[in-house]
């Protein structure tokens, strides 16, 4: 014996209840164009919409594959984007929901945390400017930007890393995934070697790129010390493990430890700068942070994937694809930190620090 399902008849009443409910923006998403499955699905969906009188444009129908929470994913992610998004979206089968429910819950908790990250630096730069002067931010906004073309060491390769993931994570190959999140924990190892070391080699040009006062009250080796430590913790401190959070579809858990980390920091910052007014305090919180928002990641994914361990080689092909995939990711990203970071470096060797905490 056996179970069969009828597909004209369950998309026809799976329309007609989220029509009841109240939808008129509903989207499809189905699997292979060539399974008679598909095609009976299709039909009956296309011909109960007519019946109740509600368009269906071209940009809600998408085809993915069946049992692919990837691509379904990446689809959901194009509806939601559109002018005017769907309300209601049907999948073709129970993993491409899977999908579907990742992209939304990331869209949901991304837009919190950028929201966030838009709206609380403005208070911290109030504060900052209130509690301590523009000096101090224009030193803040220096040393950030430095660390962030330090920072191009890092290659791209944690993008590269995340999409060679994507193939053995639909087939199901631990082993594989074992295997890249091994070398990458590796190559961040090395890449922070180097990051720590070109860090390091700067340290005696820093003056040079402070025309005129600093604050007199600080020593901005020692700052800058202590920004480039945080800076360089993530590098030697399970930063790697990110990568399956973002391989998984799971952003939404980085964004949620994110946002509780950033808020926290800052609290503490915003507290330090209006009761005891000590820029080193307020520096030092930055590593402490990092870390606790890394030791949260680990101790996420390690609850989440305890199969996926760093272990395995990769074989020498393998390295070539993901070769490839990290120069075109380091060309993106240079392109970002040449755009966004030279300026303050330039405004602050030739104009000060004054001018480059009122310019950013």
């Amino acid at each position: 014996t056996s179970v069969n399902s009828n597909n004209v008849k369950g998309m026809s009443e799976l329309v007609r209840y989220a029509y009841s409910r109240g939808h008129r923006k509903i989207a499809y998403i189905y699997g292979n164009v060539e399974s008679e499955v598909t095609k009976e699905r299709l039909a009956a969906f296309y011909k109960t919409m007519g019946e109740l009188g509600v368009e269906v444009p071209d940009e809600y129908i998408k085809e993915s594959t069946y049992l692919d929470s990837i691509k379904a994913e990446k689809l959901t992610y194009e509806l939601l984007k559109l002018k005017e998004p769907p309300t209601c979206i049907f999948y073709p089968d129970d993993l491409s929901v899977v999908g579907g429910k990742n992209a939304i819950r990331n869209m949901i908790f991304g837009s919190i945390l950028k929201a966030y990250q838009i709206f609380f630096p403005f208070i911290m730069r109030t504060a900052m400017i209130y509690f301590m002067g523009v000096q101090y931010l224009g030193l803040n906004s220096l040393f950030t930007s430095i660390l962030q073309v330090l920072n191009l060491a890092e290659l791209g390769v944690g993008s590269a890393m995340v999409f060679s993931m994507y193939k053995p994570i639909a087939e199901d190959d631990t082993k594989k995934i074992c295997a890249l999140l091994n070398f990458y924990r590796k190559t961040y190892l090395v890449i922070g070697i180097v990051t720590s070391f070109l860090g390091l080699l700067l340290m005696p040009l820093l003056p040079s790129l402070i025309k005129g006062e600093c604050p007199v009250d600080i020593n901005i080796y020692i700052i800058y010390l202590i920004q480039l430590l945080a800076n360089c913790i993530s590098y030697f401190m399970f930063g790697y493990k990110q990568s399956l959070l973002v391989a998984y579809q799971r952003e939404d858990i980085n964004s949620i430890i994110n946002l509780l980390t950033q808020s926290g920091l800052q609290i503490a910052q915003i507290i330090i700068l209006v009761t005891i007014k000590n820029y080193y305090f307020y520096v030092i919180c930055i590593p402490i942070f990092t870390m606790l928002n890394n030791l949260w990641i680990w101790w996420f994914t390690k609850k989440m994937f305890p199969a996926i361990k760093c272990s395995g080689k990769l074989d020498a092909l393998y390295l070539k694809s993901i070769k490839k995939l990290v120069i075109g990711s380091f060309i993106q990203k240079a392109c970002g930190v040449t755009r966004n970071s030279l300026d303050s470096v330039c405004i602050s060797a030739f104009v000060g620090l004054t001018i480059t905490g009122m310019y950013n």
